[in-house]
């Protein structure tokens, strides 16, 4: 892997792509996740150029105390593409993911691999579908996970089932849609992640517990 210099976001620096955090439209944006295996988060960015579909992700990570960033010879996402990194192999660090809904794609850069792309053989997602990778079944693998924007559907391919896929339309149950954002996380501290949403307009949080199978709670904070 090559090195090179440390990125520093600029008013009038190339579009950079992430799915999270914002910086002006022409600036920077990083996602951060645990990256080399260290216990703080590394900081992941990807450059996407005006024209074409080349994407540099780059990692600057915590164990080197962020200088200086690597940059991996591979490409990875492009233009329609949104960032999805977490830790799909349960190595403990991150894999830079993308997920394309349009297409239903994901690929994955898995460290255990040497950062080989594996792209998912199973289509997953769709228009109007957000990815919610997380470690919904508890064997410290990142499940590829999809949220439908609209209608609160959920859909899973969980990674201790050989990516079997779970349908929350088939067992009857939904969580979230119009208004609400996922926010999917281990609530309880079993391992576990928990489907949830949040409600940007009334600040209704909204969650399914798996200590409590997965019954639905729901609160306003004060």
């Amino acid at each position: 892997m090559s090195t090179s210099r440390a990125f520093q976001p600029k008013a009038d620096s190339p579009l950079w792509w992430n799915n999270f955090g914002h910086f002006s439209a022409r600036g920077g944006s990083a996602f951060g996740m645990t990256a080399g295996g260290g216990s703080a988060s590394g900081m992941t960015v990807g450059r996407v150029p005006s024209r074409g579909v080349h994407v540099v992700i780059i990692i600057l990570p915590s164990l080197l105390d962020y200088t200086p960033p690597f940059e991996f010879p591979q490409t990875l996402g492009g233009i329609g593409y949104s960032g999805m990194p977490a830790d799909y192999d349960g190595d403990y660090k991150a894999d830079p993911g993308v997920y394309q809904r349009e297409q239903d794609d994901w690929k994955v850069l898995l460290s255990s691999a040497g950062y080989s792309s594996i792209e998912l053989l199973t289509l997953l997602g769709g228009t109007g579908y957000r990815a919610v990778a997380a470690d919904y079944d508890g064997d410290g693998k990142a499940d590829p996970a999809i949220y439908g924007e609209s209608t609160g559907l959920w859909s899973f391919l969980l990674s201790s089932l050989d990516y079997w896929q779970y349908d929350s339309s088939v067992y009857g149950w939904s969580l979230g849609g119009d208004g609400y954002v996922p926010v999917p996380a281990d609530y309880y501290g079993d391992v576990f992640a928990d489907p949830a949403v949040y409600n940007e307009t009334t600040g209704e949080w909204r969650v399914l517990l798996s200590s409590r199978g997965y019954q639905e709670f729901s609160f306003i904070p004060p």
